[in-house]
């Protein structure tokens, strides 16, 4: 069987209008899922964005903690992780080093790296060397991040006042450059950056400085970009309608118009089923011709299903068909097997009614024909 050609722009056409039902059906349901998923998106971060407005009072909510137990016990992760970003916002102070152990790999462990920070021994060193003590609480002022992209830590510092800041990460920074503990015992420390005031984008990395990461809804879904995503969902879908129609047609077991017919160089495949007609008759009318021409003394017309009795009756009509001896000729069968092995014909005529015909049914007629030397004809009504 050959590939069918390149559909022309009618062929493109009717086939749009033979499958518009599951084209619209599938749009619809694609651009309907989109719209569900940029309106939960819009929703949950606008969720997020309420969250933050709350916390943004986190003096107020801190004051009304209990100062004797950890924080972590009495707080949700996600409310110290804001908490910290707004104490961060007030002159917080940052700088990175990456570190390796005694055998050359890269120390990963950031948490860890968090607790010994935060531990009561270096507490004490660091609050000693800078002068003032770490509020509100050193787990929610200081924080490790790990970039998983360079391997690179980032110790961030933030309190609520930038002079204490400054003081407290140039404590952490001679201890870490200068890798006084025992912990830095088996390790070595590259210093990449020295503290430096936290910018805006960096306060809403988890990880890594130069984090792309916008957390402004208004900003993210503009009014602009959601009219682009909406006509770019738009145009997707559609095509995902027509993929799945494509799809669909290819799989179905019924003979369509992009099925390939063809199974020899010199097929003759006619597809009038597109034509228009003022009525049944005058489709008919147009296979008989093309039934008849050009002329040959015997003809086999298969066809699945049986043809309409006007068909019959005009094609047996004695002014179009004789079938005298020695004059021409013409056999109905449904079915090559079902036909006088005996007999042989000038020309083979296959009828294949689109949405109709079975693809197995032609596909059995075309084996079975490859030991006739007929001509072959498709008509595809």
């Amino acid at each position: 069987m050959y590939l069918k050609n390149l559909p022309t722009l009618d062929e493109i056409v009717f086939f749009l209008k033979d499958n518009i039902k599951i084209i619209i059906t599938t749009t619809v349901l694609f651009f309907s899922l989109f719209l569900l998923g940029i309106g939960y998106t819009i929703y949950t971060d606008s969720k997020i964005d309420e969250n933050t407005n709350i916390l943004e009072e986190q003096e107020v909510k801190l004051s009304e903690l209990n100062q004797d137990m950890p924080f972590e016990a009495q707080l949700e992760p996600e409310e110290i992780k804001l908490i910290m970003k707004n104490l961060q916002k007030d002159g917080g102070m940052a700088f990175s080093f990456y570190m390796e152990n005694d055998l050359g790999e890269p120390f990963l462990a950031n948490s860890l790296m968090n607790e010994l920070l935060t531990s009561e021994d270096v507490l004490k060193k660091v609050e000693e060397e800078a002068g003032t003590s770490i509020d509100p609480s050193p787990e929610l002022a200081v924080q490790v991040t790990l970039n998983p992209n360079t391997q690179v830590m980032t110790l961030k510092v933030g309190t609520g006042d930038t002079k204490k800041n400054q003081l407290i990460a140039d404590a952490y920074f001679n201890m870490i450059s200068s890798e006084d503990s025992s912990f830095f015992d088996n390790k070595t420390v590259y210093v990449v950056t020295e503290p430096e005031v936290i910018k805006s984008y960096e306060i809403e990395s988890d990880s890594i400085p130069n984090s792309d990461l916008d957390i402004n809804v208004e900003e993210r879904f503009s009014y602009k970009k959601i009219i682009l995503y909406t006509a770019i969902a738009l145009i997707i879908s559609i095509f995902g309608g027509i993929f799945i129609a494509l799809i669909r047609n290819l799989l179905k077991k019924e003979v369509t118009d992009i099925y390939g017919f063809a199974f020899k160089d010199n097929d003759t495949i006619l597809n009038i089923s597109n034509n228009k007609y003022q009525n049944k008759n005058e489709k008919y009318d147009q296979m008989i011709h093309a039934i008849l021409h050009p002329e040959r003394d015997s003809k086999l017309i298969l066809s699945e299903e049986e043809l309409d009795s006007y068909i019959v009756e005009k094609l047996m009509d004695i002014s179009n068909i004789k079938t005298n001896k020695n004059q021409n000729s013409i056999l109905f069968s449904s079915s090559v097997s079902s036909v006088n092995p005996t007999l042989s014909f000038d020309e083979v005529i296959i009828i294949c009614k689109k949405h109709s015909t079975t693809k197995k049914w032609y596909e059995t007629q075309r084996e079975l024909l490859k030991i006739y030397k007929s001509e072959i004809k498709v008509i595809l009504i």
